[in-house]
């Protein structure tokens, strides 16, 4: 056995090929780069500022989320780090300086995270145009800070036909509704129409909606605004007019009441199927009493994730898959940090299983004292609207969505309903009742449906197939319900007959 330095007799001759040891470095180092990189993206990706911002309406997570997130980020930073340092070394080993070699994982790195972000933006694009969401209000646009949610000005939308799925891309007018643009200078009456998703026109075109049909219906004496927010309670439309709608100088206003939606949206601080917040009013002996939102300024990756179809798709299936509250509160934070708790959000995420707001809930024999006290601020909400018209100069007419036709809600609901393990007695027409007598009693203009309306509504004629909201057919309906009433009632002067289409 030779020495140290000794011969074995069996050396390579020096003009032998070069051992192939730097390649298989080369390699290694290679491996170790790409550990490297995609540890660092990886830390980025999971750091709670960037993925909350993506993934959450309201940029944070839950404490135990966000916990995890940060020990992951931390986690992949370390062997990110780990990485670095043995890929340097690995390129010092092959003579090249420590600076040069931190300078090329730089430039990698850049090129990843370029070649990243061209990707998703590629694939956002893709996505927005082969699967749009339907039409959602934000919460960080600047009318939110008053309404809880709004469309900003100009805001792209897409109205997807449930039926087929046919997209209809479209945009907000500079006013953030979705509606024509309309001149700050009043040239005719005006016709102001208030409403949720039925005016907004869930699935239909623009020009398709109530609004664009009653315009047509009415011709052009007259000037038809619509003001339709998908969710929006009465509560939502009277801080409208007290903000905005009076300075359209209407003529005529026309609340288009969803009975069973608004009486519930109106008893709550949230939209009723989430936790996005809402200002709510609270009745305090006869008198409304505001209970505005707090102040929020999102940040600016909110912001730019807020035009991402890809988060708008995560963000609509967390908001829309069942949760267990338990889940719901490990998973995601209140949306106001400071308004309310992770408990409180898991309740309120749950408060649709409360049957108060079940869907037959208002068309019960009993009601409960919460329910009670809900109606009696409906009520309240409705005449401060009529109290505002006339104040204004303006006439007042209600219209409530499509009720059951007299003497066949059996054919409809059947008798009781059971919920929970209890068993509720139904009377579809109480609510309508109360509110014709409430209407009577007050002198508001209530506007009653034809049965033959009622009767197709119920019975899908005039309604989508994989959704309850008005099709084509029934907005047109809809229209020609009011321009008929309205004409025949005087509410439109000495207009004339109206056109029919």
């Amino acid at each position: 056995m030779p020495f140290a330095g000794e011969s074995s007799g069996h050396d390579e001759p020096p003009d032998a090929p070069a051992s192939n040891t730097p390649s298989v470095t080369t390699t290694a180092g290679r491996k170790v780069e790409f550990v490297a990189v995609w540890s660092f993206v990886a830390a980025l990706l999971c750091c709670p500022w960037i993925s909350a911002a993506a993934l959450t309406d309201n940029e944070q997570f839950a404490p135990s989320t966000a916990t995890l997130l940060w020990m992951a980020c931390v986690g992949f930073l370390l062997v990110g780090i780990f990485a670095f340092f043995i890929f340097q070394r690995k390129r010092v080993d092959r003579g090249e300086s420590a600076g040069r070699a931190a300078a090329v994982f730089a430039g990698h790195t850049a090129v990843t995270l370029a070649v990243l972000v061209v990707a998703f933006v590629v694939a956002d694009v893709a996505l927005a145009r082969l699967k749009p969401l339907p039409a959602s209000a934000h919460l960080d646009v600047p009318k939110a800070r008053i309404y809880g949610w709004a469309y900003a000005p100009s805001q792209p939308i897409a109205i997807i036909d449930p039926d087929t799925h046919q997209a209809y891309p479209e945009r907000a007018n500079s006013q953030g509704w979705r509606d024509v643009e309309h001149s700050a200078v009043k040239s005719r009456p005006r016709v102001l129409l208030l409403g949720d998703s039925i005016l907004f026109g869930i699935g239909v075109p623009l020009e398709k909606t109530v609004g664009r049909q009653l315009q047509r219906l009415l011709g052009d004496r007259y000037e038809v605004i619509a003001v339709g927010t998908p969710a929006w309670g009465t509560d939502q439309e009277l801080l409208f007019l007290q903000h905005e709608g009076w300075q359209n100088q209407p003529d005529l206003v026309i609340l288009m009441f969803t009975l069973a939606n608004d009486v519930r949206d109106n008893m709550s601080d949230h939209w009723s199927q989430g936790t996005a917040p809402k200002p709510r009013f609270l009745l305090v002996g006869d008198q409304l009493e505001l209970q505005p939102l707090k102040p929020w300024r999102p940040s600016w990756l909110h912001r730019l994730f807020g035009h991402s179809t890809i988060c708008r798709h995560l963000r609509f299936w967390h908001q829309t898959r069942r949760l267990d509250p338990k889940d719901f509160q490990f998973f995601y934070a209140p949306q106001r940090p400071d308004r309310q708790s992770a408990q409180a959000a898991a309740s309120r995420a749950a408060e649709t299983t409360n049957h108060d707001f079940a869907r037959t809930a208002l068309i019960e024999e009993q009601w409960s004292e919460r329910l009670t006290q809900g109606w009696r601020l409906t009520l309240r909400l409705i005449e401060e609207i009529a109290r505002g018209c006339r104040q204004h100069g303006a006439r007042f007419i209600l219209y409530v969505g499509a009720q059951l036709p007299p003497g066949e809600a059996g054919t409809i609901f059947p008798p009781t309903v059971t919920d929970q393990g209890k068993t509720y007695r139904l009377d579809p027409e109480k609510p309508f009742r109360l509110l014709t007598e409430f209407c009577r009693e007050k002198g508001i203009p209530y506007l009653e449906e034809p049965v033959e309306f009622r009767r197709d509504f119920w019975q899908a004629r005039l309604i989508f197939q994989n959704d309850a909201h008005p099709n084509a057919i029934g907005n047109q309906r809809i229209a020609e319900n009011i321009a008929r009433w309205v004409t025949e009632h005087g509410f439109l002067g000495t207009s004339g007959p109206v056109r029919q289409n």
